[in-house]
This record gives C-alpha cells, structure tokens and sequence, in this order.
C-alpha cells in the first residue's frame, strides 16, 4: 500500500488525468481515514446493539455476579428479560399500522405553468356557468350544470361537474388534480414498492435506526429496471465532518463487504495475474489467514478476513466541465441539451462547471473496477448542475457529529435490570419455610428424635422434661426462626420497576401506549396526558423517517425518468391511462415530481371505521345488507371505503328513480282524480242547467195556466155583469 495513501488526490487537475490510478488513490483514501480503528469500534458498537436486540450479547463479564469466592454456581440463573426487543418492535409495528400513501406532483416551472393555465381555464368557464344558471332562474327553463373545460393531459378532469366555488376549485386542484405524466409515476412507484418489496426494507430501516441510530438505501438502475436495497449500517463508511441529519453534506460516501474469494474472483472478472495476486497476499504469513499482518498495516486495516477479500465501493462529489446548448419552451422555460465537445457550434452554447458524482470499487485494497463517473446521476430539469448520491442516508439528531441511538440509551439499563432480577432470584433462593431448633438435650428418655417429630406432626405437641438428670432447665428449649422471604425481595421488584420506568421515558413506549390496563382509580384524562406525552416523545423520530422516506421515493422517481427513454416496457404495468400516455408520445422526463409521503390512520382503526359507517348506511336504509357484507369481506380499507362510496351513490340513484317513479304515478293519479272532478263538475253543471230549464219550462206553464185561469175568470165575470145587466133592464 502507498504510503500517501491518507492524503487524497487534486480534483483541481484536468479530466483527461483523472485515470484508472487517481481513481485507485481516492479510493484508497476514502478507506485510509475511514476504516481500521475507528471503524473497528463503530462497528463493534454497532454490532453490541444488536446483539442486545436480539438478546444475544455477552454476559461474561457478570461472572463475578454468579459464582462465590471458591468457585462454586450460585443458586440462580442468567435470564435476559429483553425490554430492548419488545420496545424496538413496538415502534416497528406502530409504524407498521401507521400505514402511509404515496402521491406524485410535478414540481418544475412548466408543469406549475401548465397547473395555473388548467386553473384559469376552470374559472373562465365557471364564470360563464353562474351566468347560464341566472338565465335559468330567470327564463325557468332547467339547465345541468356545467362540466370540466377539456384539459390536455389531465385526465382526471374529464366528467367532473365544475366547482361551484374559488374554494372548491382550490380543494380540487390541491386533492384531484392529476396530469397524464403524474398519474404514470405515481402508478409506477406503486409498482416497484410492491415488486421489490419496499414496505420490508422499510420496517427495516426503521429498526436500523433505533438499533444502529442510522439508515441507508441504495437506488440504482440494474438492466434498465429501477431498484432500491436497505444497505446494513455497519457495512456504510461516510465523512463524518457532515453537518445535516440527511449526509448531503458528505463529502464521501462507501460500502464496504467482506467476500469469498471464489465469489470476488467469478464476479469481478479477474484476470490469472490479479487472481494469483489477491491469492498470495491473502495466504502469504503463513497460511494463517484469519489474521494477515501484511494486511493490516495502519489503525489494524484488513483488506482480508480468512478466506474474504475485502471489497470496497466508494463515491464522492467532483465537478465536470460541460457544454450546453440552451432553448426556451413556450412557458419560458430553460432547457438545456448535451453537445458534443468537440463541435465547433458556439451559439446558444454555455460552457459550465457541473456537479457529478465519481465512483470506484476497490478489490482488496490493489485492484480497480467499475469507476469512472456515475451512469445514472438524477438531475432536475430547472438545475441540471446538481446532483446526489446513490444513497439515501437518515442519521436522526446527528449533533457534534456523533449520534446516539435508542438501544445505547437503553443497554445500560437492561443490564441493570438483569442484575437486578438475578439478584432476586438468588434471594428466593435462599428464602426457606418459618421454624424453630430444638435442644436435642431435651429428648425424653427412650424417644429417638423421630418420636418427637412424629408428635409435632400428628398433635402439634413436644414433650420435653425441665427436671431431667436432676437439673431444672431455666432457658426456653424452642428457639423460633424465620427464613421466609424477606423485604429484600420487594426491594428488588421496586428496582425492577424504576428501571421498567426511565426506559419508559428514554424509548418514548411507556405501559399505557403499549395496551397495558391501568388501575380503576387512574382518570380518564391522565391516561390520555400519558399516551399524547408518549406519542410526543417519538413524533420527530417518525417525522425524520417521514422525510427520509420521501428522499428515497424522489431517488427511485429520478431513475424511472432516465430509464423512461425505454418506455415500451413500461406499457404492461401502466394500464389505459399509460396506453393513451404512450400513444400520445409525451415526454415523462420532462418534469421533475415531488414524491410525498403522509401516514394515513392505522388500518385497524380505518377497519372500525368501515364497519362503523356500513352498520350506519345499513341502518340508515342507504345500502343494502348484500352489499354490507360483500364491504365487510373486502381486506383492503380504502378500497372497501370507496366501494362504499360507490354502493351509496348506486343506492341513492336507485331510491331517487323509485321516487321519481311514486312521483309519476302520484301526478298520474292525481292527474285522473283531477278530471274525474271535471267531469263530475260538468255533469253538475249539465244537471243544474237541465233542472234551471225544467224549472224555468214548469214555471212558464204554471204562468200560462194561471193567466188562462184569470182571462177564463174575467170572461165569466163579464158574462155575469152583462147578465145582471140585463135583468136590470128588464
């Protein structure tokens, strides 16, 4: 090994140097100040948590606890009561219930451009619908309401009846709007988290935290297909001096493994020489290479471990110089292409220092592969300039720099709690029943000492003579003792639970959180302080995950662009939406996305809920009981909420048909009834004028009659007069 090879190469020197050799010296370099001493108690640190996790750490050094000064076992045994574990794991299954929803939102000009032309569009046509509904109101002819303007590539808004107000239209650009490329990521993200089986790695890293006080996941492109990988924390060496919890700050990043020979040879191609090389500096002290002397030069390195080679894989950041030819789009948006540097072109072109990031793998600390700049660095397309690593890394709290995790807090009291609950087994131990001694002097005579404990059986008697060989007996011959348990014992469960309690309070999971019954006499409201002071001590510790998890999402969304150029094989697994997507040839990598991460509600709670709102609708008459049970079935929470949804909505379709069919045949009925009393009505009319004209004709007649009558009287009169006249004269 060099003897330079702490101090790292200039960047400052041209591209055309930076060969196979300052590759090799970089590396070298990262190794130099990162492994060996160092490293050696990171690692074995590391390695004690989870041994305590795992209830496996070592418990020599309380040999001096279980044995006496002659060398004898004490009367007890070892147990490790790992609190640890159940802590740890309650955590991992509390964020496990959390359950959590991923959305895409494209972050770059153009796409918030394009957004707030979408909104105009919306309030240009709502404008024009309030107008439309006037004239309803007002001319009383009926008219639906208004529709989504067709936007371009948003297929979300197709069918969507118009807001009725600015503050839905906010809450429907904010919730629902979607665009073609956002829904696409969104659906491949979906894919690749179930595929790759992100929700383990994920659980995982979150124990890695709690154990380790770190995590890391690395993000790559292996045959054109996005991959992600939970990486052990005891295998990542970084730049300590970084000043963020995130290490984007590092200036170096590495992963180092421990490899079998054979496995380095077949999957780094080695050729005879380097074989034989790797070979004889492995098995060259000796044969004896569990410990390589030649290997370990300074702060106890070792390139190899028995018969492992160690092989490291290391980037850091540098610059590169890069032309550039600029364009705007029709948002006036920038965009830059790569021009080849040796092309005389000099208009629109921009020459300029851009951030890459150098990789290396080094096979036992001699040999070269896979450097070189790395292939897929994700860049944003209004900053091409900057970029990250392949890694996502998560160090919570990580102040001078240093970090402290969960189980280092807490190890110190489980061995206080195992020494105290070993201590009180060897109390119980040596607990035994409540006596008395008895004076064998005072055995009668003729009675073997069987006697006297048959009589203290049977009878509950001792006989015992005061005057025996003449000497009266002036002491009392029972001496009582007592060797049951003593309060030592409950000394030590008060110890016990003192402990039990500042794990409580270090880990953040105290009894209640974790479903213990507390004492009738607790209140209601100090039950509800202690959980929302639990939940409070570790809301940053799932905040920082939260954040943490959103990086890697970004990462992985960032490879799905550069791997998009091939997007034919991309169609199986984006349904129609991606059909029309790709038959519409628009650009995914265009526009750089947002990937946000919120924890949804736990999903046994979201179960309650469902069955909860079911029992509701059922009752309510607003679903059927069919239904009901078909949403009971369902397993996944929010797809049962939305069949919900859709089951009320089909329901209330159906009672509004059913009440307008009532309506219908009630205006029917009435609309009968109505001209049956018309008819009724009429005939009334007809009858009332036929009896008017009979009473009329009845009247005429009775009137003709009565004027007869009265001329047939005043002829008969006349006649009487001219006859009375007549006699008169005579």
């Amino acid at each position: 090994m060099e003897s330079n090879s702490y101090q790292f190469p200039s960047l400052n020197i041209p591209e055309s140097q930076k060969d196979e050799e300052w590759y090799k010296k970089y590396t070298l370099a990262i190794v130099n100040s990162t492994m060996g001493g160092s490293h050696d108690l990171q690692y074995s640190a590391m390695q004690e948590n989870y041994d305590f996790y795992d209830g496996t750490q070592d418990v020599d050094k309380f040999d001096f606890m279980q044995q006496t000064e002659g060398g004898d076992t004490l009367p007890a045994v070892w147990i490790n009561y790992n609190k640890i574990r159940v802590k740890v794991n309650s955590l991992v299954g509390e964020l496990k219930a959390k359950g959590y929803e991923v959305s895409v939102t494209a972050l770059n000009k153009g796409a918030v451009s394009k957004k707030l032309e979408d909104k105009f569009s919306i309030q240009g046509k709502m404008q024009v619908n309030d107008a439309i509904q006037e004239m309803s109101k007002q001319s009383g002819i009926p008219m639906g309401a208004g529709k989504m303007p067709n936007l371009e590539g948003v297929p979300t808004a197709q069918g969507t009846p118009l807001p009725e107000s600015n503050e839905d239209l906010e809450d429907w650009m904010n919730r629902d709007y979607k665009s073609n490329t956002e829904l696409v990521m969104e659906g491949l993200l979906q894919y690749y988290i179930k595929k790759y089986e992100w929700d383990y790695d994920r659980l995982s890293c979150f124990r890695d935290i709690m154990i380790a006080g770190r995590c890391f996941v690395k993000s790559e492109l292996i045959n054109g297909n996005p991959q992600q990988r939970r990486v052990d924390p005891r295998h990542i060496v970084f730049d300590t001096s970084a000043e963020d919890d995130f290490l984007k700050t590092s200036t170096f990043i590495g992963e180092v493994r421990y490899e079998p020979y054979a496995e380095v040879c077949s999957k780094y191609h080695l050729t005879k020489d380097e074989k034989e090389e790797i070979y004889e500096d492995m098995n060259s002290i000796g044969g004896n290479n569990a410990v390589n002397p030649l290997a370990e030069k300074e702060d106890n390195l070792k390139f190899y471990k028995g018969n492992k080679v160690m092989v490291f894989y290391g980037e850091w950041y540098d610059t590169k110089p890069l032309k550039r030819k600029k364009s705007v789009d029709k948002y006036g948006n920038e965009h830059y292409k790569a021009v080849d540097p040796k092309s005389k072109q000099k208009k629109d072109i921009q020459s300029k220092e851009y951030k890459v990031v150098r990789k290396c793998t080094l096979v036992g600390g001699k040999i070269v592969r896979d450097y070189g700049c790395l292939e897929n660095m994700v860049k944003s397309v209004d900053n091409i300039w900057d970029t990250n690593y392949s890694y996502s890394c998560l160090i919570p709290n990580y102040v001078n720099y240093n970090t402290i995790s969960t189980v280092d807090m807490l190890k110190g009291l489980q061995e206080m709690k195992d020494m105290t609950m070993y201590n009180l087994q060897i109390a119980m131990s040596r607990a035994g029943a409540k006596g008395f001694t008895y004076d064998l002097a005072q055995v009668p005579d003729n009675w073997e000492v069987e006697d006297v404990l048959k009589y203290l059986k049977t009878a509950g008697i001792a006989f015992t003579n005061s005057k025996q060989d003449g000497i009266p007996m002036s002491q009392n011959s029972f001496k009582e003792f007592d060797m049951t348990i003593s309060q030592s014992i409950n000394q030590y469960i008060a110890i016990s639970d003192m402990v039990d309690r500042q794990m409580d309070e270090i880990s953040g999971i105290n009894s209640i959180r974790q479903g213990v019954q507390q004492q009738a006499s607790q209140t209601v409201g100090v039950t509800q302080a202690a959980v929302q002071h639990s939940n409070m001590a570790t809301a940053t510790l799932f905040d920082f995950f939260r954040m943490f998890s959103t990086h890697v999402y970004e990462h992985l969304a960032g490879l799905i662009k550069i791997s998009w150029e091939d997007k034919e094989h991309y169609a199986h697994l984006i349904g129609d939406v991606g059909y029309d997507f790709l038959k519409n040839d628009v650009d995914l990598a265009l526009n750089d996305y947002g990937v946000f991460v919120e924890e949804v509600a736990p999903l046994f709670q979201d179960r309650q809920k469902l069955e909860q709102y079911t029992q509701a609708a059922v009752q309510s008459g607003k679903l059927e009981i069919v239904d009901a049970i078909d949403l009971i079935n369902e397993r996944n929470p929010d797809i049962a909420a939305r069949k919900l949804k859709k089951s009320i909505e089909k329901k209330q379709k159906q009672d509004h048909a059913k009440q307008m069919q009532m309506q219908q045949a009630q205006m029917q009925a009435q609309a009968q009834q109505q001209q049956a009393q018309m008819q009724a009505q009429q005939q009334q009319v007809q009858f009332e004028e036929q009896s008017k004209t009979q009473r009329q004709q009845q009247q005429t007649a009775q009137t003709s009659q009565e004027r007869m009558k009265q001329e047939e009287q005043k002829h008969t009169n006349r006649v009487k007069e001219d006859l009375f006249k007549d006699v008169n004269v005579e």
